[in-house]
């Protein structure tokens, strides 16, 4: 079994609260990591499957690596991007949102002042207890 998008929202209560703004057609994407965006070359980084979250702060001067972002994410198969737009830039460019929804790519908007440790442990714990669970049945198969 794997943690689809749609069910990582509801892990974590910054994901209960979170609107997905764009991208609906790609929640059952599968995510195998989360990732926190930190640095302006990001997509240099990051790996297909990856939850990215970010306030959008390597980018808020760069409106054009903004509103360029999301193909570039989904060129790399991350499952979905999530950003808290109020701590760094105004609201989500139109750009960005068309983006997501031409290309099934979940855009998700946080709820302000979140701590991203409160989305990365859950969702990586609830990753672990998957792929134990598949290692498990897999041991009962050999035997």
């Amino acid at each position: 079994m794997q943690l689809r998008l749609r069910e990582a929202l509801t892990l974590a209560e910054p994901l209960r609260k979170a609107r997905v703004v764009a991208g609906e057609a790609g929640l059952d994407n599968v995510v195998t990591s989360v990732n926190v965006m930190e640095v302006p070359d990001i997509v240099d980084w990051v790996h297909a499957g990856e939850f990215l979250v970010s306030t959008l702060y390597p980018l808020r001067d760069d409106k054009a690596a903004v509103e360029s972002l999301i193909p570039r994410l989904a060129d790399k198969g991350l499952a979905g991007l999530a950003v808290t737009p109020e701590s760094y830039i105004d609201e989500l460019p139109k750009a960005m949102v068309d983006d997501a929804n031409r290309l099934g790519f979940p855009l998700i908007e946080l709820p302000a002042r979140v701590s991203f440790v409160d989305i990365i442990q859950p969702l990586t714990s609830r990753i672990l207890d998957l792929q134990a669970d598949e290692l498990r049945q897999s041991e009962a198969i050999l035997r």
